[in-house]
């Protein structure tokens, strides 16, 4: 399944590191270079932007504060 992990806060690299052993994890960040850099340290498939993490995934996870959700959302293509 491919899956867009969307933060990369705590929570975001649990999921990812939970998830990558048996799933396409694509970890999703502001900054393309933090993503890849989650992406590495926790076995996702690759890092990409909000948009670019979400663009073909089959299930997206949101794991940014509540706070920040509206403006993620609106990077992310939703």
């Amino acid at each position: 399944m491919k899956v867009a992990i969307i933060g990369t806060g705590r929570m975001g690299r649990g999921f990812a590191t939970g998830l990558a052993p048996k799933h396409e994890v694509t970890v999703g960040a502001r900054d393309p270079n933090r993503a890849r850099q989650a992406a590495s340290a926790t076995g996702a498939t690759r890092g990409a932007s909000y948009a670019g993490a979400a663009a073909d995934a089959e299930v997206v996870i949101l794991t940014v504060p509540w706070d920040a959700i509206d403006e993620t959302l609106s990077q992310s293509g939703s």
